[in-house]
């Protein structure tokens, strides 16, 4: 958009039909030249693609596991049935891809970060990753997607917390009957939020120009929404969301 603004304005301020062609043809050579660059990144980044297995078996005294996911640029997908503490695999070509693990008494932490350089922050580097998490502890996630599309599929996943800063991705999350608490902030994204009809929720939404279809919710005030089972229901999540030009969609899963 910036250089066909720039190519209008050439021809606007050019004073004669040669100036008005003069100026065109400049306009052109830039936008060319923009585009040419625009390839060649795009191309070296798809160069040295590498893929990261990973495999980390559950201790038995583990009672807790805390994943950790920054800078997520690309297709990601994370889901529960794994007998393994954490098992799937990384397929980037981000320089600075790190992974880190600790264990502080019985909880479990592992760090996945992919590099905060320009092209991964705009979507240019070709990561995705599809990992699958034990189900028969507990689980928290922390997610950071840019310029992401993420398929959570967390049906059969122990969840404790999620927590999500999201920025122009598109997000699916299908949850558990399980009590949870959650807190995601959307970005120029879009949400997808589908639940078991046993499970009593309860949203907080802000909302800044965006949109919201809550199917099976009833409003409570300006910010609450509850499921219709929300005060019997034996298992019970709450989710603070905050949207700025993103849209949301709930679905009660039969």
């Amino acid at each position: 958009p910036i250089f066909i603004i720039l190519l209008g304005l050439s021809l606007y301020k050019a004073k004669s039909i040669i100036g008005a062609i003069f100026s065109f043809i400049i306009s052109l050579v830039i936008i060319i030249f923009a585009i040419m660059i625009v390839i060649t990144g795009l191309n070296l980044e798809l160069q040295n693609t590498k893929r990261y297995d990973i495999s980390i078996e559950k201790n038995r005294n583990i009672t807790e596991n805390i994943l950790e996911i920054k800078n997520i640029s690309g297709q990601a997908k994370i889901e529960g049935s794994s007998e393994k503490l954490i098992e799937g695999n990384i397929i980037s070509n981000s320089e600075n891809l790190s992974k880190e693990s600790k264990i502080d008494n019985d909880i479990y932490s592992y760090e996945i970060k992919f590099d905060d350089s320009f092209s991964n922050l705009i979507g240019f580097n070709n990561n995705s990753f599809n990992l699958k998490l034990n189900n028969n502890i507990i689980n928290s996630i922390l997610l950071e997607p840019i310029y992401s599309d993420l398929n959570l599929d967390f049906s059969e996943l122990n969840l404790k917390e999620l927590e999500i800063e999201s920025k122009f991705s598109s997000i699916y999350l299908n949850f558990n009957n399980d009590n949870f608490q959650g807190k995601i902030e959307a970005d120029t994204s879009s949400l997808n939020l589908v639940f078991p009809k046993e499970l009593g929720v309860r949203l907080i939404i802000n909302q800044n120009l965006s949109s919201t279809n809550l199917n099976d919710f009833d409003k409570i005030d300006e910010k609450t929404f509850v499921t219709k089972n929300y005060a019997t229901a034996s298992q019970q999540a709450e989710i603070e969301i905050n949207l700025n030009f993103s849209s949301l969609n709930t679905i009660i899963n039969d």
